[in-house]
């Protein structure tokens, strides 16, 4: 599994709204450039708006109890640092168990 492309895209998602909303509304455009196993793009296809909506909440709250700016957890810019305020289990309540680490 290519993580740290999963991982981008959902930074990505979190931080940039225009292209969350092509994520949830278009995902295999969304998906071009990232390199994804056909499962990951499945996983992330598939997320619903309101499993992202809760997903993102809750990565607020880390970040807001952190007392650090959800830019400077995330990443400062391209190329994505895997450096995330969510764990393993919120990963697997978003993409709906998607995905498995072997």
């Amino acid at each position: 599994m290519s993580q740290d492309a999963v991982l981008q895209v959902i930074q990505k998602a979190l931080m940039d709204t225009d292209f969350r909303d092509q994520l949830l509304n278009e995902p295999a455009s969304a998906l071009e450039g990232f390199e994804l196993t056909d499962q990951e793009s499945q996983a992330l296809g598939s997320i619903k708006k309101e499993a992202f909506d809760a997903f993102t909440t809750e990565v607020e709250q880390r970040v807001s109890k952190s007392g650090m700016s959800s830019a400077s957890l995330m990443f400062q810019a391209p190329p994505y640092v895997p450096c995330t305020p969510f764990d393993d289990r919120m990963l697997d309540t978003l993409l709906g168990g998607g995905l498995r680490r072997s």
